[in-house]
């Protein structure tokens, strides 16, 4: 044990103080992005508070709206992202009936006495692959939009190119 006697305690001290700043530095740097992400989670959540669109309805219109209106988009712009809205939304309204046709099952499933873990765990199981399908529709049109638009990466470009080759091989 050192004690305050000893000819190496100061220096000693000195190193431990040192390395304690520098970990309370990590730990702080650490942190501070984190704060900067919570201001923007919080900024977020306030515009997701202010938004008045309710139904999958009135979010295409106003879609369509938002890209007739827009002042930076060419004509060919607008029309390839009106035809990529309306198939999103044609793709994603078919996965949304699904899912509550799921749900529905997963209820009455429930509510039977006799009801079958297995047949449970499946339809929770489709009704989760239904949902991530919906997102990866959604992504999908985001990314295919900012092609359209011109603000792609080559991310973006491997994801158009096996979506074109999707809609190929599907038509």
């Amino acid at each position: 044990m050192i004690t305050p006697f000893d000819k190496g305690y100061s220096m000693k001290m000195n190193h431990l103080l040192r390395a304690s700043l520098f970990i309370s530095l990590l730990a702080l740097s650490a942190l501070l992005p984190g704060c900067a992400h919570s201001d923007l989670d919080h900024k977020i959540d306030a515009e997701i508070a202010k938004e008045t669109v309710s139904n999958s309805a009135e979010l295409g219109t106003e879609a369509r709206e938002i890209i007739q209106s827009s002042k930076t988009l060419t004509a060919e712009q607008k029309t390839k992202l009106l035809a990529l809205q309306a198939e999103t939304q044609t793709q994603l309204k078919e996965l949304s009936q699904r899912s509550i046709r799921l749900r529905s099952l997963l209820i009455k499933n429930v509510a039977q006495n006799d009801s079958d873990p297995t047949e449970l765990a499946l339809t929770k199981k489709k009704l989760q692959e239904n949902e991530k399908q919906k997102l990866t529709v959604l992504f999908s049109a985001l990314d295919h939009a900012n092609f359209i638009i011109g603000k792609h990466s080559d991310e973006g470009d491997a994801i158009m190119n096996s979506l074109a080759d999707a809609h190929h091989q599907k038509n």
